[in-house]
């Protein structure tokens, strides 16, 4: 019999598992290094619009895609920064 945890916990694995190996996350980390925290491995990794994407029938991006995508991101934060557009939040 399976306790409440484990359900949980294969729960997660059969949500996050497909997300870890179409982002190509599984050449940089193992699955429960990624379920432990997958938002902030999708957004260190550019990722952050995966379900966005995949949701409107996209596939998500090639790993240098995301790399470029996540550069041209900070450059428009850093633009937005210098004009007074946004403040920066930080966390941790």
């Amino acid at each position: 019999m399976h306790t409440k945890l484990e359900q949980l916990c294969a729960a997660q694995r059969r949500k996050w598992e497909p997300v870890w190996r179409t982002c190509k996350l599984d050449r940089e980390m193992d699955l429960d290094a990624f379920i432990s925290a997958p938002w902030v491995h999708l957004a260190s990794a550019g990722q952050e619009a995966y379900f966005r994407s995949t949701g409107n029938g996209y596939r998500p991006l090639l790993p240098e895609q995301a790399r470029i995508a996540k550069r041209i991101r900070a450059m428009d934060m850093a633009r937005d920064q210098r004009r007074g557009n946004i403040v920066p939040v930080q966390f941790g």
